[in-house]
């Protein structure tokens, strides 16, 4: 099985896309990758009932709103999309090298014929040092306003990954949640499901700290101690902020789109969590340390379109340390630049 590593929601006009992206560093496929992906099965779920507000300004910074605790457990598809992926052996290195086993099926929604579908390989727009000049596999839907039943100025969304015979295993909500270590517990769970198995943990956590502490001599105890303060917790340890809300991205028609509205193509996810996240900042480390570019790149390394399917053109073969130290070069401009979120589509809220 592959897993999921992107899930991006926006409105383009009269349309809700949504792109949900698995595989990493690809220039090509390879065939064990292809097969993984042609044996997994790969959701994306809107739930249009559950309210949000948007008075908290933290909240709208990590989420882009809030979900009232008593509705966690309510959160749930009202409608979703189906899709199955596979490799296609004439599509050479080339955006129709994936293409779909099969139509996407979508439930919940009116008018499928009308929804705009597409798979391919396309230049990685998540904007982090090890995804540079690669590739990876999206799968983009075009979704009319209209075929969602009500109306709704609402979106909670979230993508799942699963193996052929249905069982999940990896989840995909809010930019970057899950791909930290210490929320693993959450990729196999429903989001109605996710403040408890945080909590669970949390406590869980404390308790064998605590009993580390009650049975280990001096020496040991000690050297323990100044791991689990140093270097385990800051990885590991659950946050006292994680049980906040389930791990799911809002989406509001009223609002500016863009991170954490929805993860748009070109937002600076790793920066963004890091500094408007409560200090989500892993990412953003490694990424800053380990880009051939310093200051790192901030900006897609191929032009996004603004129209379907939005994402560049994929490489066709990898390049040279030499040809990534020019490209360094040529665009040194571009690395103070303080990009805005969704602005490289130049989306906005929707009239009523």
């Amino acid at each position: 099985m592959i897993g999921l590593n992107g899930l991006y929601g926006f409105v383009d006009g009269d349309r809700l896309v949504v792109m949900v992206n698995v595989g990493r560093e690809l220039i090509d496929v390879p065939n064990d990758v292809a097969a993984a992906m042609k044996d997994t099965i790969y959701k994306v779920h809107f739930d249009t009932h559950t309210p949000a507000t948007f008075d908290n300004p933290l909240m709208l910074q990590r989420f882009g709103g809030s979900i009232a605790p008593e509705a966690w457990p309510n959160i749930a598809p009202d409608a979703s999309i189906t899709f199955r992926i596979q490799k296609n052996p004439k599509g050479g290195v080339s955006a129709n090298r994936i293409v779909f086993q099969s139509e996407p099926v979508t439930t919940g929604l009116s008018n499928p014929g009308s929804i705009q579908f597409q798979a391919g390989l396309f230049d990685d727009p998540f904007l982090f040092n090890r995804f540079n000049n690669k590739n990876t596999v999206a799968m983009i839907a075009g979704i009319p306003l209209s075929s969602f039943t009500g109306k709704p100025r609402n979106f909670v969304m979230w993508a799942t990954a699963h193996r052929s015979n249905g069982t999940q295993f990896d989840h995909v909500g809010r930019a970057g949640r899950t791909q930290q270590p210490r929320l693993d517990i959450l990729n196999t769970l429903p989001p109605s499901k996710h403040v408890p198995a945080i909590v669970e943990e949390r406590n869980k956590n404390m308790m064998q700290q605590s009993l580390l502490k009650a049975v280990l001599n001096k020496e040991v105890k000690d050297f323990i101690n100044r791991e689990l303060s140093t270097r385990i917790q800051q990885i590991f340890q659950i946050r006292r902020y994680d049980s906040d809300i389930p791990d799911v991205m809002i989406l509001n028609l009223d609002r500016p789109i863009g991170y954490p509205n929805g993860n748009v193509p070109g937002d600076d996810v790793v920066r963004n969590t890091c500094i408007e996240g409560l200090g989500e900042c892993q990412l953003w480390e490694i990424a800053s340390f380990t880009d051939a570019c310093q200051p790192r790149r901030t900006y897609p390394d191929k032009p996004l379109s603004n129209s379907f399917p939005y994402l560049g053109e994929p490489w066709t073969k990898q390049i040279s340390m030499d040809e990534i130290q020019q490209q360094c070069q040529l665009e040194r401009d571009k690395f103070n630049e303080i990009v805005v979120p969704g602005s490289r589509l130049q989306l906005k809220p929707v009239a009523k």
